[in-house]
């Protein structure tokens, strides 16, 4: 297939997704930044230019959430946008107010958090970007804690559905780097940059899947050695790992229908730096963390979960300590987590191993996956009740986090 083809294909999957939720007048929107998109083509690049890949993909995946056409339209024209191709006042006359501020928002943030970047700064003035970094005014972001970087982005973002758009920007970027015409040091200085600004904003946002694609990303590009070692680690012990968690899910199950009791169990995907970082923290090999075994069981109601952790203590016993003194699990049902996950942990022993084990209903499961964008996921379904007051509470922290960056704004000068 050809660079163009791919586009096109891209743009087919965008309008298929779109299909299933976008009223059809909207569809000129969308079809309206892909032409602009499009338009932005140069000779230097023509169809093989990454930033347009980077758009459409961008696209494509908030339309798979269900993100309303605005959002999916902005992110096919950030790039134009950014390269000044259409001026502000004719993105109001011809996609209207609400795209504009979305770009404006977009843009903003690209001036504050990627702007002392050389070659963000070429970009943006047609100039060829070749040069390579060299420091400067970037300290600034590496004397402040992530805090103060995830309020600052969030207040300038104003909203959940931008601030999205921003990190799955990112996470597409890092995800296709090798395509962008900068060099290997800007490479790690924008993978040092996600760990310091983009993650901790996928934490907030309670978005646990892409905050842990865009550190394995990161990761990727910061320690490549050290990255291919566990990647190697954990493709060679694959086959034994799955035939293990094929069998402690046998044996669960098993047990948990005759309880009577329906849920569905996989095998909790590993994460590359997450391991890099337990490893850290627990003084232990890779291969002694990739060793033990995780499990997810998602059931229907909250009563299930407790009746399922009941089960595993009956049938497996819980190891006691593993989390914290005296506990034997860890109860984020309960007591959630500041950005609303809600799970119940624990480890078991199964033909003497570890096996840890997450409980959780699919509503819980989904919002741990996509946080605040699980909303509009289930908009997307048709079914937004179970979802409504855990999208309120996302609101509310982003507006009590603006009205704190309003009173304390970061100067960057």
């Amino acid at each position: 297939m050809s660079d163009f083809g791919e586009i096109s294909a891209i743009f087919n999957s965008i309008n298929e997704e779109a299909q299933k939720y976008v009223p059809e007048p909207q569809f000129n929107l969308i079809t309206g930044g892909y032409g602009l998109l499009i338009a932005s083509m140069t000779p230097e690049y023509g169809s093989k230019n990454p930033f347009i890949k980077q758009s459409l993909d961008t696209a494509l995946y908030l339309t798979k959430l269900g993100f309303q056409s605005e959002y999916v339209t902005s992110a096919l024209l950030s790039y134009p946008h950014l390269k000044n191709q259409i001026k502000t006042d004719k993105l109001l006359i011809q996609f209207g107010e609400s795209i504009t501020s979305i770009l404006v928002r977009l843009l903003s943030l690209t001036t504050n958090f990627e702007g002392f970047l050389p070659w963000v700064k070429k970009i943006a003035s047609n100039e060829k970007p070749s040069i390579k970094y060299s420091g400067s005014n970037k300290d600034f972001w590496d004397e402040r804690n992530a805090e103060q970087f995830t309020f600052a982005f969030l207040a300038i973002a104003q909203n959940l559905e931008t601030a999205t758009l921003k990190v799955v920007e990112r996470f597409f970027l890092l995800k296709n780097i090798k395509s962008f015409p900068i060099t290997d040091d800007t490479h790690k200085r924008l993978a040092q940059d996600t760990l310091n600004i983009f993650t901790p904003v996928a934490e907030t946002l309670g978005m646990w899947t892409i905050k842990s694609q865009l550190e394995d990303a990161a990761f990727k590009l910061l320690e490549p050695a050290l990255f291919k070692e566990i990647a190697f680690d954990l493709q060679e012990r694959l086959q034994e790992r799955r035939a293990r968690i094929d069998r402690a899910k046998e044996l669960i199950d098993s047990y948990l229908r005759q309880e009577k009791i329906s849920a569905k169990l996989s095998g909790r995907p590993k994460h590359i730096y997450g391991l890099h970082k337990k490893a850290i923290q627990t003084k232990k090999t890779i291969s002694e963390i990739n060793d033990a075994l995780a499990i997810r069981i998602i059931v229907h109601d909250i009563a299930d979960c407790y009746l399922v952790l009941s089960a595993l203590e009956s049938h497996f016993g819980l190891a006691d300590s593993v989390y914290e003194k005296g506990k034997k699990y860890r109860d984020w049902i309960k007591t959630p987590k500041p950005n609303q996950y809600q799970s119940i942990h624990t480890t078991i022993l199964i033909e003497g191993k570890m096996v840890e084990v997450q409980i959780r209903t699919q509503v819980m499961h989904d919002l741990a996956e996509y946080g605040a964008a699980a909303h509009w996921l289930y908009s997307k379904a048709g079914n937004t009740i179970d979802q409504q007051e855990k999208y309120k509470m996302y609101i509310e922290k982003i507006s009590a986090i603006r009205r704190k960056y309003e009173q304390n704004p970061l100067h960057m000068k």
